[in-house]
């Protein structure tokens, strides 16, 4: 970001997922747009770029601790399989935590919440004796009770929080950059401006599911998992089509296309990109992308390769990505 960019330029992340991108901007004094089509990811990219009052977090969170154990009407999420995925008792933690979350009047606040819930809804889910987070993405039902406090996870995790946010705060005493998120398409998302560079991981032919890998997530707010499963682009549910890998190929054609469209001549464009495989068959990304960043008038200006040692993804194993540098001419 650095290398490629000033002070005061503006940065977009077509695929910003959990938003480290507009973070670094962010720390970095660089203006940044974020677009996603995944629900779950803009919430987490508007918290994690929000800058709370620390005093107000610890308020609403007193205030939805004192209020839990009172609380006696609320309402219920209903999803499918609710009573498999959860014990009764982990059940109603939750529901009566998303109900208390629900009347937090600040929209900012609320949404910081709301990601600090969802992120312990896999953890305090019911497993296999053998488990995977692939599972859930493949809907594999679970037959192993968790027997943990899930009101314990959730008041351990805000501690955790608390201490980013606060780190955060300490690290932006001066800052310039600003940050805005957008839930959408990429192809959809037409601004009235260029940016200076583009920074991003897009997405791998046939990798991941993301939305189903946040499928209990989408659950308990209500998001429909098939519709928006089926929209995400090179989605691991796709690869056995016949067309799969010409369909996906084809799409991300428009979407770079449409992506070059928003940087300005001189601007640059890095990205970590793999190769992935299909029925044992390597599906050639890399060379893709050479190809169509060349007849588009791009120039590469930097092909680093990395060992990836932790993936957090149970479906990606991928041993090395390509950091891509282009640079419009």
């Amino acid at each position: 970001m650095l290398q490629y960019s000033k002070t005061g330029q503006k940065i977009l992340d077509p695929f910003c997922g959990s938003g480290t991108t507009l973070l670094e901007a962010l720390l970095n004094g660089r203006d940044a747009v974020g677009v996603d089509m995944n629900n779950i990811a803009v919430k987490i990219s508007l918290a994690k770029t929000f800058i709370p009052d620390i005093r107000e977090l610890d308020c609403i969170f007193d205030e939805i601790i004192e209020d839990f154990t009172t609380l006696t009407e609320y309402t219920t999420v209903s999803f499918p399989d609710k009573e498999v995925w959860y014990t009764k008792d982990v059940s109603e933690v939750i529901d009566k935590l998303f109900f208390l979350i629900s009347k937090i009047k600040s929209n900012d606040y609320r949404n910081v919440f709301e990601v600090l819930l969802s992120s312990i809804l896999k953890t305090v889910s019911n497993k296999r004796s053998i488990w995977n987070n692939g599972y859930i993405a493949d809907n594999v039902l679970p037959n192993k009770k968790y027997t943990g406090d899930a009101l314990k996870v959730f008041r351990n995790k805000y501690y955790a929080l608390k201490k980013s946010y606060i780190e955060l705060v300490s690290a932006l005493p001066n800052r310039v950059g600003n940050v805005s998120i957008q839930l959408s398409n990429i192809i959809d998302y037409s601004p009235n401006e260029q940016f200076d560079l583009v920074i991003t991981s897009p997405p791998y032919p046939f990798a991941v599911d993301f939305v189903k890998y946040n499928r209990l997530v989408y659950y308990w707010f209500g998001w429909d998992v098939n519709k928006k499963s089926e929209e995400e682009t090179g989605s691991r549910t796709k690869r056995n089509r016949s067309n799969a890998v010409e369909d996906f190929f084809n799409e991300m054609e428009l979407v770079y296309k449409h992506i070059f469209s928003l940087v300005k001549e001189g601007g640059y464009f890095c990205m970590t990109v793999a190769d992935t495989h299909r029925n044992k068959s390597k599906v050639s990304f890399v060379e893709w992308l050479y190809r169509i960043f060349c007849e588009n008038g791009w120039n590469l200006v930097a092909d680093d390769i990395r060992q990836l040692e932790c993936q957090s993804m149970a479906q990606k194993r991928i041993q090395y990505e390509h950091k891509l540098v282009f640079k419009k001419m």
